[in-house]
């Protein structure tokens, strides 16, 4: 995926203050996938209710497809028990 749809998607997810550490908090902290790569991340709850509170609208149909295809992949790895790897280059 090109990283200007994920910059614009990062753009619209608020911090989540209850401690989850889904997508946004190492996009901000510049940790994670930056440290190395490919990363796991551990907390796909957080990332799923993140992807949900992104408002499709204000994206063009490119962005909005893939940020349907990341939504279902995070519930598919919540549903199989698993990891997403982040690989960054």
């Amino acid at each position: 995926m090109w990283e200007g749809y994920f910059d614009i998607m990062m753009s619209y997810i608020q911090p989540i203050a209850n401690g989850e550490k889904g997508l946004f908090y190492y996009y901000d902290t510049h940790i994670g996938w930056y440290d190395h790569s490919p990363w796991k991340l551990l907390d796909i709850s957080g990332v799923i209710n993140e992807l949900q509170s992104i408002d499709k609208t204000r994206l063009d149909q490119t962005c909005s497809d893939i940020l349907s295809d990341m939504y279902n992949l995070a519930l598919q790895a919540k549903k199989q028990e698993t990891y997403i790897w982040i690989t960054y280059d």
